[in-house]
């Protein structure tokens, strides 16, 4: 899908705003403090649903208005719809529309599609394990709708099974605390699998691809690779981290714990001797 306007109203410093795209690239030019990176923004909202920037939620409405707005108009006349509002008690509602109809978010998301740059991101190769992980669920959740759905259900699951973890640290008879957990075990094992499997195929066919652009970067002399580092989560990973996991409170296995390395591998292959990591994890 090629977006040809968006229309912004109490988005951020812009109150009213359209934007006409080309067919090509797209310059915006303006001095700081212009807002050309809220256009942005309110683009990628568009696409993913939430902002790449923002703290919290409401950053994006104007701070003298209860509302913003964000429309995008597309090469087929397909429109898509952003609205949030605010809601008393520093919350949001966020409304999320196509062609006039209300989506709900895992509908949404990833209609449109994008990538997206910007200088924050060389925080993928120093920054931590966590931005990385947001990262490719990002552009997993753009893709599949069925992984925007896990991943969220696992995030769920997994706040409710370290809430019980957490109750039960310290206890010496944890018998009614791993009743319990048996039930939140097995919908976290199978949310996290899924997820696992899916990522472990996104950095496969990372791998396949890559070689094309390290030839166009380094020429023959480097390939690129990510090496996919997961904490596997299976019914029997979990039961014998139980224990450790009553200890301190927290679940050790699982997607959340996932991380993957950067690597510049010299051509002849050789990962052993002739690879360097832009990353230490």
């Amino acid at each position: 899908m090629k977006i040809r306007s968006v229309e912004l109203q109490n988005f951020r410093n812009h109150i009213k705003k359209e934007v006409r795209l080309s067919d090509t690239t797209t310059l915006i030019s303006g001095s700081n403090g212009s807002g050309k990176t809220n256009i942005l923004e309110a683009i990628s909202v568009l696409s993913k649903g939430r902002s790449f920037r923002a703290v919290t939620e409401k950053e994006m409405i104007n701070i003298d208005s209860n509302f913003c707005r964000a429309v995008g108009v597309f090469e087929d006349n397909t429109k898509l719809e952003f609205i949030e509002e605010r809601s008393g008690m520093g919350r949001v509602k966020k409304t999320f529309k196509k062609n006039g109809v209300v989506k709900k978010s895992k509908d949404f998301v990833g209609i449109f599609k994008t990538v997206l740059f910007n200088p924050e991101d060389i925080r993928l190769v120093i920054g931590s394990p966590s931005r990385r992980r947001d990262y490719v669920d990002g552009l997993l959740s753009q893709v599949s709708s069925e992984y925007y759905r896990t991943i969220h259900r696992y995030e769920r699951l997994l706040k409710h099974r370290n809430k019980l973890l957490d109750m039960a640290e310290g206890q010496v008879i944890h018998n009614i605390f791993e009743n319990q957990l048996d039930v939140w075990d097995k919908q976290l094992t199978e949310a996290g699998m899924y997820v696992q499997q899916s990522r472990k195929m996104f950095f496969e066919f990372a791998k396949e691809n890559l070689e094309k652009v390290s030839g166009e970067l380094f020429g023959n002399d480097y390939l690129l690779q990510l090496d996919y580092k997961p904490v596997l989560i299976t019914p029997s990973s979990l039961e014998s981290s139980r224990g450790r996991d009553l200890f301190k409170g927290s679940t050790s296995v699982g997607p959340h714990r996932d991380d993957f390395d950067f690597i510049m591998v010299k051509n002849s292959r050789n990962l052993d001797r002739n690879s360097t990591h832009l990353k230490s994890s």
